[in-house]
């Protein structure tokens, strides 16, 4: 048995990278981090609606952009992130348990090789996140912007 309904719609920005059959798929009310055309500026901001005949989208802070004036969209790279994140983690951790040791027991004195797995856990953390953390896709390089509205209405449920 079948709904009927007004129109159910979802309207989406895919990016479509070249050569991957994968996308990326922005929804109305995600956050993303874009450039537009002859501008260095990087922008954080809400996607609010997405306007798929007209070709563009409006953003909570900075009002309307179209498609074409997308250059350059930013995407956190997730399994980085989480990679350095846990290497800072380690890091942080080993150093402060090694100050508290060397502090609180006779045995266990600060040496260079306590510190040189700390500092080299963070080191590299943090160069995880900043080297492979972001990945930047710009239209007609490695990557496609498109506006799809992907709903359906009364007539096509029938």
């Amino acid at each position: 048995m079948l709904a009927i309904c007004d129109g159910i719609s979802q309207r989406i920005l895919s990016i479509e990278i070249k050569h991957e059959v994968k996308t990326i798929k922005v929804y109305e009310g995600e956050t993303i981090n874009y450039q537009l055309k002859g501008d260095n500026e990087w922008y954080i901001d809400e996607v609010k609606s997405i306007h798929v005949n007209d070709s563009f989208l409006l953003f909570k802070n900075t009002g309307i952009v179209s498609l074409r004036d997308l250059e350059s969209i930013r995407v956190d790279q997730r399994f980085a992130n989480g990679i350095g994140k846990m290497l800072i983690s380690f890091g942080s951790v080993w150093l402060v348990y090694g100050t508290v040791a060397h502090f609180t027991s006779e045995r266990n004195k600060w040496t260079i090789g306590t510190a040189s797995i700390g500092f080299v856990a963070l080191g590299v953390g943090y160069l995880i996140r900043k080297v492979a953390g972001k990945k930047i896709y710009t239209t007609n390089k490695n990557a496609n912007f498109r506006l799809l509205d992907i709903g359906f209405t009364e007539t096509d449920i029938r």
